[in-house]
Parts: C-alpha cells; sequence; structure tokens
C-alpha cells in the first residue's frame, strides 16, 4: 500500500511540476501565469477527487467533463458510451477539457451567448484492438483563426495524455474550434466490458 501511494504522488508530482513549468514560462505576466497554474490545479484536483470517490480504481469520462465544463453545463452536448479512465487519463483529460473550455470562454464559442459545443466519444470494438475517439466541436462562436503562437494549452492539447500511443489533432476552422483524439481503449480506460451510453 505505501509503495502505492509513493507511487501515485509521485506521478501527481511529476504531472504538477510539468503544470508549473510551462505555466510560469512564456511571456504572459506574472499575475496572469499564477492565475493559469491556478486554475489547472484545480483542474488536477478535481480529477483527484473523482479517483479517491473509486478509491483509484478510474473515473468516467463523463463525469470527468462535466466536472470541467460546470460553468457551461447547459451550453454543451455530452454524449459516448460509458468509459472509465485509467488514472494518467483521468488527469490528462481533466487538463485538455480545462485547457478547451478555458480557450472556448476566452476567444471561441462559449464566449458569446449562442455558443455551443459538442462533445462526443465512441469505441470501436472491433478487430483485435478496440480503439477509442473523442470529438470537442465548437460552433455559434465568433469566427476563429489559428493562434499566432505556441502556449501550453496548444502543446497539452497536442500531446494529449503522457505515455500514450494517441493520436490529437486540433482545427481552428472559420466555425469553431475541433479537437480529435484517437487512441487504443486499452491506453485510456480501465477494462470494464460495458459500453453502454451513459445517462
Amino acid at each position: 500500500m505505501t509503495r502505492e501511494l509513493q507511487h501515485r504522488t509521485n506521478n501527481l508530482l511529476a504531472v504538477i511540476q510539468s503544470v508549473a513549468g510551462q505555466s510560469l514560462s512564456g511571456a504572459q505576466s506574472l499575475d496572469q501565469a499564477r492565475e493559469a497554474f491556478t486554475a489547472r490545479l484545480h483542474a488536477l484536483a478535481h480529477a483527484n477527487a473523482l479517483l479517491t470517490q473509486s478509491d483509484w480504481k478510474g473515473a468516467s469520462l463523463k463525469e470527468v467533463i462535466a466536472r470541467e465544463l460546470a460553468s457551461f453545463v447547459s451550453r454543451a452536448t455530452i454524449e459516448g458510451p460509458r468509459v472509465v479512465l485509467n488514472l494518467n487519463a483521468t488527469q490528462g483529460f481533466a487538463l485538455i477539457i480545462h485547457e478547451l473550455a478555458t480557450n472556448a470562454a476566452k476567444h471561441g464559442a462559449l464566449s458569446t451567448p449562442a455558443g455551443k459545443v459538442a462533445i462526443h466519444w465512441s469505441v470501436d470494438g472491433k478487430g483485435d484492438t478496440p480503439s477509442f475517439s473523442f470529438s470537442w466541436q465548437e460552433r455559434g462562436g465568433p469566427r476563429v483563426a489559428s493562434p499566432t503562437r505556441k502556449g501550453f494549452g496548444s502543446t497539452l492539447l497536442k500531446s494529449a495524455i503522457g505515455g500514450v500511443d494517441a493520436s490529437p489533432n486540433i482545427e481552428f476552422t472559420p466555425k469553431g474550434v475541433h479537437y480529435t483524439l484517437e487512441a487504443p481503449l486499452s491506453a485510456v480506460a480501465v477494462a470494464t466490458g460495458d459500453t453502454t451510453p451513459e445517462q
């Protein structure tokens, strides 16, 4: 038990160290960096609260998304089969959803009253290796253009979940930001055998 606790602690500290290093670098002011770092820590705290509730057995992807989108839940469609994320994927998705929501609230669909976000994921169980697909699609916001510089948010979205053989992609289309991620299901999820839609 002590070794397992040490492993979890070291993993979390490594994630925090990475987030701190990236948040406090770049051209932004110290106040802006502090605000961004604090918000990212809150996202990690939400993820770890869910993991604690399950005795660190995993967390529902839908619950991770709902927690990070609590302020915008009425403007988001969240659909997909039941997927219980493993520890690393829970923390990774908490940060990914946080970055997407923060960007949408500042510059994208969630910055205007008419804007909406459609979040969908699916599991393809065909073949020897089931696959996982995730999509975040913004609509109804201001016209979007690709950012002129690469910040931590973009880096995180493209690196996706550390140590996972995933293929993330982000498009800044005029209609809205579209983020997708493809990965082997075994790399992000705890095996449950249950892929029924979540209510």
